[in-house]
């Protein structure tokens, strides 16, 4: 049985799927509403699509993707062959990837994270290119990393690597982020959520909030108190009834402002 991969990175699930010798697909969530699907035959990476996009033109794209959610889906047939590179050589690529993710979070916590130019200044002279200036202009302490990559139409790891570089010379400094909710608040929140919506749809109620987070792109252990109101907005258009859908948000506001207020 393939284990739950959440906060699992996309190297560390395909590293996973290859190491077990698996088939299926594995569907990465991204925020924005966007999906992309990795087509696996006995570990090795056979086909990605991503839109309109397929094999390594969607992966391209998809790899870029740092702040996902993972599922992966076992034995599915029928799979369309569109990658031909061997999946050695991606996942080494990954990796090292990885590895320059992980040196990225050291600065920048999650897609949130708003930046502001640094008083102190940087160290020593230094010189930007018209690349790095259109970044610059972006750092207004309101932009987050999601707002920059939307308005300069780049990708969330490009973003982030410029960021990266910014912070470490101290050119940039973080002024603020959305805070992850604790685990024990935010359990109790998907756990209140479950049961009230099974007052209005059954025992289906905790498939679909798992599968309405996972066409958010939020990943459970990421939520943040900002994210709680969509959330709920989102829940609630499963629920036919106009009625109990009020009902089931004012019950989901009524939560949310003690949450707020650290009850």
């Amino acid at each position: 049985m393939v284990p739950e991969m959440e906060g699992w990175t996309l190297f560390e699930a395909l590293r996973y799927i290859y190491d077990n010798v698996l088939s299926g697909r594995l569907h990465v969530y991204h925020w924005g509403g966007r999906e992309g699907i990795i087509g696996i035959n006995d570990g090795l990476i056979v086909h990605c699509q991503v839109g309109t996009l397929r094999g390594m033109e969607a992966f391209n794209v998809l790899r870029n993707w740092v702040s996902i959610s993972l599922r992966f889906f076992e034995n599915v047939e029928n799979l369309n062959v569109d990658i031909e590179e061997k999946t050695e050589a991606i996942l080494d690529t990954l990796e090292a990837q990885d590895q320059e993710i992980k040196r990225f979070r050291q600065f920048i916590p999650n897609a949130q994270a708003v930046f502001e130019l640094s008083p102190e200044g940087p160290e020593g002279n230094i010189s930007f290119g018209p690349r790095i200036w259109k970044f610059l202009s972006m750092i207004n302490g309101r932009n987050s990393v999601k707002d920059i990559c939307r308005a300069l139409g780049a990708s969330e790891f490009a973003v982030m690597k410029v960021l990266y570089l910014l912070a470490k010379g101290k050119v940039i400094r973080l002024v603020a982020m959305d805070e992850i909710l604790p685990a024990t608040v935010r359990e109790s929140f998907i756990e209140e959520m479950q049961k009230l919506m099974a007052q209005s749809i059954g025992p289906i109620a905790p498939v679909v909030i798992e599968d309405t987070l996972r066409e958010m792109g939020k990943n459970p252990e990421h939520i943040t108190k900002n994210d709680l109101p969509l959330i709920v907005e989102k829940v609630s258009e499963n629920i036919d009834d106009e009625g109990e859908r009020m009902q089931f948000q004012s019950q989901m506001l009524a939560l949310i402002q003690r949450i707020s207020k650290g009850e």
